[in-house]
């Protein structure tokens, strides 16, 4: 069982970004539960104490500053009439001494007005209509700091991670907005993987933007949301996805109790003049607990972990 777990793991991670936490988990779980019915069996002395299980402490927030990779240097291979709002009117600039990372032009928009332009943007390029190649690739890291087994659990665990947790470098050559993975599963341009991206101002903690050469950057971090594994968090749903439990096959495995904690996602995009997204960068960073079983074993595992995800589009 654990060796088909840990080969769906590795395909899911190829095709569906979000749902390898949920298999990180499970894997977790009938790993330590595996290493302590071997103890066990052995007459080895593998007593653990009991995890109380209540709420996670706040935990801090990831980093999310990075170096803003330069977008592709191509021309849109159709015509489309310049989006109103981007061409020759990038907003009013704020007077700051420019930096590696940021042009000489950082626009003093309203949260609303970033959101607006990041939504409209988002959307126009998810409906694009023709033919595209996209180079896309993702990430994902994950430290398990506490599960049942104690020391050794917790060193075998991260093992498989590791194991598991591959980065995924393609080109997908998309149709009319979607495209078929190597493993055949249908993808669309840019997140959320399903629907049309609709995050509100309620869900952003903080936004900038600022002008890069002739894209405009527009960056917003997500609010801290707490949730159990049944449910669907409100604001990383409508802009960057989510742990979908339910949409994974744990192969038996349960997942009996949990908390998942989105420590604040954020999106950073570049947008030509003609409204498209050329450039962008979704960073998920996760803090889990979680309990499960599998009929007489049941186990517990707590992860850090952080999900990257980056789509380079010739538009």
């Amino acid at each position: 069982m654990l060796k088909k777990l840990l080969k769906l793991a590795q395909k899911d991670l190829y095709v569906q970004a979000v749902s390898i936490f949920a298999i990180l988990l499970s894997v977790t779980v009938v790993a330590v539960a595996y290493i302590k019915t071997t103890a066990n069996d052995k007459n080895v002395d593998n007593t653990n104490t009991s995890y109380n299980y209540e709420t996670l402490p706040q935990q801090t927030q990831f980093s999310t500053n990075s170096a803003i990779v330069a977008p592709l240097d191509t021309t849109l291979p159709q015509t489309a009439a310049p989006n109103a709002g981007w061409q020759n009117t990038p907003g009013t600039p704020q007077q700051q001494t420019p930096n590696a990372n940021q042009g000489s032009s950082v626009y003093s928009w309203s949260t609303q007005e970033i959101l607006s332009k990041m939504t409209a943007a988002i959307n126009q390029t998810k409906a694009y209509k023709g033919n595209l190649a996209v180079h896309h690739s993702e990430s994902f890291t994950a430290n398990i700091t506490e599960c049942t087994g104690g020391a050794i659990g917790q060193r075998v665990a991260n093992s498989l991670v590791g194991a598991v947790v591959k980065p995924t470098d393609q080109t997908l050559n998309f149709a009319n907005g979607t495209a078929l993975t190597d493993e055949g599963e249908t993808t669309q341009i840019l997140l959320p993987k399903n629907g049309q991206f609709s995050l509100s101002s309620a869900g952003i903690k903080s936004a900038k933007a600022y002008q890069e050469g002739d894209k405009t950057v527009l960056v917003v971090t997500l609010v801290q949301e707490n949730v159990n594994e049944k449910t669907v968090p409100q604001h990383n749903a409508k802009g960057v996805g989510y742990l979908d439990v339910a949409s994974v096959d744990l192969m038996g495995m349960t997942i009996t109790n949990g908390e998942i904690q989105y420590l604040g996602s954020s999106i950073m995009i570049k947008v030509n003049q003609a409204g498209y997204v050329t450039y962008a960068k979704y960073t998920i960073p996760l803090h889990v607990y979680g309990e499960g079983a599998r009929g007489s074993l049941s186990g517990y595992a707590v992860f850090d972990g952080e999900q990257t995800e980056i789509w380079e589009l010739p538009l």
